[in-house]
């Protein structure tokens, strides 16, 4: 796992395998709208769950695909997959496996052999809302802590995802409801040529071969915990105005976890545009696929959420401070990077980061506009002062391996 934190609590993320990690998730989505017509919104809400290790909601009437197409997403990523439908007689053996007969009757230990959800990187719980209610409640602990309980304590299991595909109304158990950040609604298909074309689709085929690891899933998960912080003044207001306005006028019932995991998944769909950090667009998509309790919400709130933001980012002097905000923000960070760097543990991977991630403060600082009001002369001089550090050692790493 190359996420880590430092000696001083600094989580350090790898962006460009997080980067390609959602590359690989987002030409998944592509192949995906090939075979399945008319689920943009279900193809985008399972890519953002995906990319920002959230887990996510699928509602529609029976026989609409939702299914299929998250075991499409699932068998074409290569993650380990674990699908069950829930009943009302649904056990926690089914879920997480077996209890071991041999350590029952010779030691007199409950010993689980851990298989299912336990073992899985992308879960989906088809018919959640069937399910007992202790069932439910075991899984949402899982989703939460992605731990397991034994006799000699926690121990995390590889869950990234966790999908439930529902066409059961459970809008009002708000303990299940809160755990799946994204949410969407699946519709039947209206075009009577995309009738035609599903009919005509291999729905039961995979994608290009991406093998993800459980390397990429800590990475995603850490870059978009590092990345949700990257908050800047305009994103800041958007999410002012969700607060105070957008959530208070609609009654919307939003937990503080739910406020908090917003920007982890702005953070996902920032990595789908190779960004590392939140952008306005980040937090529409974030907040579409979040903020709604009601179907008839989730209509309304693409139009209502556009003209909430429709002034942000607007003038010149807004766009000045915010492009000067988040060069700091990022240049900052660089700074206590390099500081945390030990000659004895750089490496090709380390400093290949950080070359990345110090063009994208050179770009923005190249298409940032600048006036007098901000100091951008030393910010200048600051990323100048990386650039003469880091690229030398880029290269460096580069002729070695080119040897």
């Amino acid at each position: 796992m190359t996420t880590n934190t430092t000696h001083n609590g600094t989580i350090q993320a790898d962006f460009s395998a997080a980067k390609r990690a959602a590359t690989a998730i987002q030409q998944v989505a592509e192949a995906a709208s090939k075979v399945f017509f008319e689920r943009e919104d279900a193809i985008t809400a399972l890519s953002l769950a995906l990319t920002s290790g959230t887990h996510a909601m699928l509602w529609s009437a029976p026989g609409l695909g939702k299914s299929s197409l998250i075991s499409y997403f699932a068998n074409s990523l290569g993650w380990k997959f674990f699908r069950r439908t829930m009943g009302i007689d649904t056990t926690t053996e089914e879920l997480f496996g077996p209890l071991s007969p041999k350590e029952m009757l010779e030691e007199g230990r409950y010993v689980r052999r851990w298989s299912g959800v336990a073992t899985a990187h992308v879960v989906l719980a088809e018919e959640f809302g069937k399910a007992p209610t202790d069932i439910q409640n075991l899984l949402l602990t899982t989703m939460e802590e992605r731990l397991v309980e034994t006799p000699e304590g926690h121990f995390p299991i590889p869950l990234h995802t966790l999908v439930a595909a529902t066409n059961e109304g459970i809008y009002d158990n708000m303990a299940v409801w809160d755990r799946f950040q994204i949410k969407t609604v699946l519709k039947p298909i209206e075009d009577s040529d995309n009738i035609l074309k599903m009919i005509e689709s291999d729905q039961n085929s995979t994608a290009t071969n991406v093998q993800l690891s459980d390397e990429d899933a800590h990475n995603l998960r850490g870059a978009c915990t590092v990345i949700s912080r990257r908050l800047t003044p305009i994103t800041k207001a958007a999410i002012r105005r969700l607060f105070s306005e957008y959530a208070k006028e609609l009654s919307l019932p939003v937990s503080d976890r739910r406020w908090k995991r917003l920007t982890q998944v702005a953070a996902g769909n920032a990595l789908t545009k190779g960004r590392t950090y939140i952008d306005l667009e980040d937090i529409y998509m974030a907040a579409v696929y979040s903020l709604w309790h009601t179907p008839e919400e989730y209509e309304a709130g693409p139009v209502k959420l556009n003209v909430l933001f429709s002034d942000l980012g607007k003038g010149e002097e807004q766009v000045e401070d915010n492009a000067y905000e988040l060069v700091l923000l990022l240049v900052n960070d660089m700074l206590s990077r390099v500081d945390n760097l030990n000659e004895g543990d750089i490496d090709n991977r380390k400093i290949t980061q950080l070359y990345e991630d110090m063009k994208e403060i050179v770009s923005l600082y190249n298409n940032a506009p600048k006036s007098s009001r901000h100091d951008w002369k030393s910010v200048r001089n600051v990323i100048t002062g990386f650039v003469n550090v880091i690229k030398p050692l880029y290269e460096k790493y580069q002729e070695t391996n080119n040897e």
